[in-house]
């Protein structure tokens, strides 16, 4: 067995995933774009739903399926940004400022400084993409939510562990510097509907534009986050923001 903690940071990739890479191609009137390789998942998460997810070392988005916005964070300075485009509004956090769109005491259990221990191996529904399964080192004042917990991660998705912080705080799920596929933890934690927390049906490596991860022009900056929602009610997106 080995350990990992929550501060453990690590880039790895295996030969033959490893999205990044970068290149320039001419379109048709002769104007140059630019492309990278990522990777794009979906999964399901019970914090935000149906999730689509695209990540590579330079960058990352996430677009949840109930919620009218993206998240989007990349290379060189990493600043997060959640942008609703049908209402004209963004919000923007520095980097290492964004802590998730959950209220951190939701998850306190969950996102604490453990030390996780790998207890095996399975294959994941993305052929390819071999899980490790971890899980809370046995304490005496762990809960039987935590003791019960388990997550599936890969090693084969290349990634940075500045794309990955956005994404574990996002989803809310423990950070390990290898990318999390699977994750089941006891209903008693959340008081959730099923043990099941995050899950991956698809995934693929394809090019996209680099210019899909930054914020798109044109949008105004709002510190009121009732203003990203889709209706502007109290309730929503304002809700999940723990206040800075």
């Amino acid at each position: 067995m080995f350990a990992l903690t929550l501060s453990t940071w690590q880039s790895e990739a295996a030969p033959g995933f490893g999205p990044g890479s970068s290149s320039s191609s001419a379109s048709k009137d002769g104007a140059s774009s630019k492309s990278v390789s990522v990777w794009t998942f979906s999964q399901h998460s019970q914090s935000n739903g149906e999730i689509t997810v695209q990540i590579c070392p330079q960058a990352v988005k996430l677009k949840m399926s109930n919620q009218p916005f993206s998240i989007v964070s990349a290379a060189p300075d990493w600043k997060v940004y959640a942008y609703n485009r049908s209402k004209g509004t963004y919000r923007e956090w520095p980097k290492n400022g964004y802590r998730g769109l959950q209220k951190d005491m939701l998850f306190d259990a969950w996102m604490r400084d453990h030390q996780w221990i790998k207890v095996g191996e399975v294959n994941s529904k993305v052929p390819g993409l071999r899980l490790e399964s971890l899980k809370i080192k046995e304490k005496a004042d762990l809960g039987l939510a935590e003791k019960t917990a388990i997550i599936g991660v890969t090693k084969a998705v290349s990634i940075s562990p500045e794309a990955l912080k956005v994404y574990s705080s996002t989803l809310k799920v423990p950070y390990f510097g290898k990318f999390p596929m699977e994750a089941r933890i006891g209903k008693t934690l959340f008081g959730l509907s099923s043990s099941q927390y995050l899950s991956t049906s698809r995934g693929k490596i394809e090019r996209v534009e680099l210019s899909s991860f930054a914020l798109p022009k044109g949008l105004k900056k709002v510190s009121d986050e009732n203003r990203i929602t889709e209706d502007g009610s109290s309730e929503g997106f304002v809700d999940l923001i723990p206040s800075n």
